[in-house]
């Protein structure tokens, strides 16, 4: 399983809790706070770039991505650079 497939509703939030506490961690680390986000082995939801943009972050590398289904399978998601999602996350 990626970092950033969720199995239900509460995954995902314990998900985008961990997200923002690896952006600090980061932030801590190298002293600025990253601007840029590529997900684990291309898979994430599409609620997961709100945080990510409340949290500072302006780019997903991820453009080519895979969001899971309902019934279990993956749905792949082709993005270009400078393209933008609703919630102006810029890929």
């Amino acid at each position: 399983m990626a970092a950033f497939e969720s199995i239900n509703d509460a995954h995902k939030e314990e998900i985008k809790s961990i997200a923002i506490e690896g952006l600090t961690i980061f932030e801590n680390i190298f002293g600025f706070k990253s601007i840029s986000f590529m997900p684990s082995q291309s898979k994430q939801f599409n609620e997961l770039n709100e945080t990510l943009i409340n949290e500072g972050v302006l780019f997903n590398q991820g453009g080519q991505h895979f969001i899971k289904n309902e019934n279990g399978s993956f749905q792949k998601v082709d993005k270009f650079w400078g393209d933008k999602d609703a919630y102006g996350m810029t890929y």
